[in-house]
């Protein structure tokens, strides 16, 4: 039985050496002894390799359990017993918003904050979730919106060295028009004139000046939200059946803007849309991806297929248990397989080859139970394989990253995570991640060695 005293105090220990010393894997070589390694996702699952690491940085993978005399390394190396595990690539959770509490309970909570919440308690928020979905195996982060530039700060401080952490990309403010989705109202105006979102355009000269000033405050993609999602009016939620009828937004001529501009920039698009209407002006603009997507028709479908665009539907959207107190993979999975609209449109987009990526959203999961979401795909009729595919091979090259992560090879990133169980048997195997690695730097090793 695990002693569950004993697991918090060995992971707040390591996290407080994280935080003291951001590189637990020394500055001289690793070598990690993986048992059953999937070093791409796609392709055969190898017994008893060796992965040779050098500055955060792959360096080889070789057939057996090596040495450092044998891996002919100088220096010392740290020998990480892998053995006993599965290894994979780092996961990647390609939709988040990593300044939402796991508190909220709602819109009401959501819209509040949207005026109450300084910039800094944000950025305070942010990390504590992105260290919960790197322990969690999601060593890569894209946050897809959010009101401060919080974020941005976030990144910028990973990626210095000042705070340990995963990779994060951000869209900082999504974008949308005036009165749209994501042009927060519901206050009073002089409120709501001290604290408009740095995303709201309207006309094509607006659109393109938008996206420029989103880049000058460290965009890295461009979030556009074509659909609604809450009812301004009733301060709710929009259900099933009115997403299903939300017109676009913005105009085609507008959309298109945005995607040139961007493009232009070296910035990817994510294009929020829920109606077949929406996925198709999308589409049609050139986004990169769909994020939820959650009423394509079958010319929808095809138009992903013909512009080589992704699909992020984070079904956990769908699928969350109302009412439930801490819901389980379980829950989650019930949900999803009785909505026959899920699983007919993911069956049809298996079918027709377009390429889904894992995102966890804001409020359907903890953060570290975000990889639910793979759960979910199985659960709609994908293999287990297809859906760790989903969360790192596509999921990489969603974001323009697939030559250092998404796959284990010489010259990537050391983004490594291990489990205790086959994860193409059991893809919920991922929900209890034993090992996490981000550029070589350890951040979590349960029963490592023993």
């Amino acid at each position: 039985m695990k002693n569950p005293a004993k697991k918090t105090i060995t992971c707040a220990l390591l996290l407080l050496c994280c935080i003291a010393n951001p590189a637990l894997a020394s500055d001289s070589t690793t070598i990690i002894h993986a048992g059953h390694l999937l070093a791409t996702p796609g392709d055969r699952l190898m017994e008893r390799q060796s992965i040779v690491i050098e500055g955060g940085r792959i360096t080889g993978i070789h057939d057996g359990f090596l040495q450092a005399t044998e891996a002919r390394v100088t220096g010392n190396a740290e020998i990480i017993d892998l053995s006993g595990h599965y290894v994979l690539p780092g996961l990647i959770d390609a939709h988040a918003h990593l300044t939402v509490p796991e508190s909220y309970t709602g819109l009401d909570d959501y819209l509040r904050d949207f005026v109450a919440v300084r910039a800094e308690e944000a950025a305070l928020v942010g990390y504590a979730n992105a260290m919960k979905l790197l322990r969690a195996g999601f060593t890569t982060i894209r946050s897809v919106g959010s009101y401060s530039l919080a974020v941005p700060a976030l990144r910028d401080a990973i990626n210095k060295g000042i705070l340990p952490g995963p990779r994060i990309l951000t869209s900082t403010s999504p974008m949308s028009v005036s009165g749209g989705a994501d042009d927060i109202h519901g206050f009073r105006p002089e409120i709501m004139a001290l604290r408009t979102p740095a995303g709201i355009c309207d006309g094509a000269d607006g659109c393109r000046k938008t996206v420029r000033l989103l880049v000058k405050h460290g965009a890295d993609v461009i979030k556009v939200v074509t659909t609604r999602w809450f009812d301004p009016m009733k301060l709710s939620w929009l259900g099933p059946e009115q997403l299903s009828k939300q017109p676009l937004e913005f105009t085609e001529q507008e959309l298109r803007v945005i995607v040139d501009e961007a493009h232009r920039l070296g910035r990817k698009v994510a294009a929020h849309a829920d109606s077949a209407e929406a996925i198709k002006a999308a589409l049609r603009a050139g986004a990169d991806s769909i994020e939820h997507g959650s009423f394509p028709d079958e010319e929808a479908l095809r138009l992903y297929t013909e512009h080589n665009a992704y699909w992020v539907p984070t079904l956990g959207n769908y699928a969350k248990p109302h009412g439930t107190i801490s819901p389980t993979a379980g829950d989650y999975r019930a949900r999803v397989r009785a909505d026959d609209h899920i699983v007919k449109m993911l069956a049809e987009a298996r079918r027709m080859g377009v390429k889904v990526v894992t995102g966890s959203d804001a409020l359907a999961y903890a953060r570290d139970q975000s990889a639910i979401e793979l759960a979910l795909l199985v659960e709609v009729g994908f293999t287990g394989m297809e859906a760790i595919v989903a969360a790192t091979v596509n999921a990489a090259g969603l974001l323009g990253l697939a030559d250092q992560i998404g796959t284990l090879e010489t010259g990537k990133a050391a983004d490594i995570v291990a489990v205790d169980e086959n994860p193409l048997e059991n893809i919920e195997a991922l929900l209890d991640i034993k090992f996490v690695m981000r550029d070589g730097d350890v951040y979590r090793a349960e029963r490592v060695s023993d």
